[in-house]
């Protein structure tokens, strides 16, 4: 049985953990993965210029979990990386599941896109219906787009978590075999 040591070729698996099409290292994708995670919450917030309290409160989570990732990058903590993982996957849910309901709507017949287009008109009041209708077609593209930009950050993420956790895993395995070494004589 061969046993990995320090120095072995085995011991060093990072590169089987590569991002962006085999261009960097996993941990860089992720960095990249939140910094774009980042842009995107101040384009939404500066396209969208709501102070409502669901935005307000969507913006600060994503940004606590969005720290609290980077944190767990840096001291290579992969239980720290759970919170947006988890935010990540809720929003991609309801992303789906909201352009699935808007597509349904724009195919079922006349009254269920005048339901839409009356839906749309209540937040944009100076839209006629065939703009609403014409958003409402541009909301289920943007939240098609969206994701799956939330499904590729959940898969790079994921990644870089399985890299971190066996990273320690590794860690923590020399470190007692090293005990075993000193404690038994072996």
């Amino acid at each position: 049985m061969h046993e990995k040591m320090v120095d072995d070729d085995l011991y060093f698996f990072g590169e089987s953990y590569r991002g962006c099409c085999g261009l960097c290292h996993i941990i860089i994708t992720c960095h990249l993965t939140l910094i774009a995670e980042l842009v995107k919450l101040v384009t939404l917030f500066a396209l969208l210029g709501d102070l409502h309290t669901v935005t307000v409160f969507y913006v600060t989570i994503t940004v606590i979990s969005v720290l609290l990732a980077f944190v767990g990058l840096i001291r290579d903590k992969f239980a720290l990386l759970w919170p947006y993982l988890v935010l990540k996957m809720l929003e991609a849910t309801f992303m789906f599941i909201a352009a699935v309901i808007i597509f349904v709507l724009m195919m079922s017949g006349f009254k269920s896109r005048r339901f839409l287009a009356d839906t749309v008109r209540m937040r944009y009041t100076a839209l006629k219906d065939d703009q609403a209708l014409g958003v409402s077609l541009l909301f289920f593209f943007l939240l098609v787009l969206l994701s799956a930009l939330n499904a590729f950050f959940i898969r790079t993420v994921f990644r870089c978590q399985r890299y971190l956790k066996k990273k320690w895993m590794t860690g923590y395995l020399i470190q007692r075999r090293y005990a075993y070494k000193s404690f038994f004589g072996r």
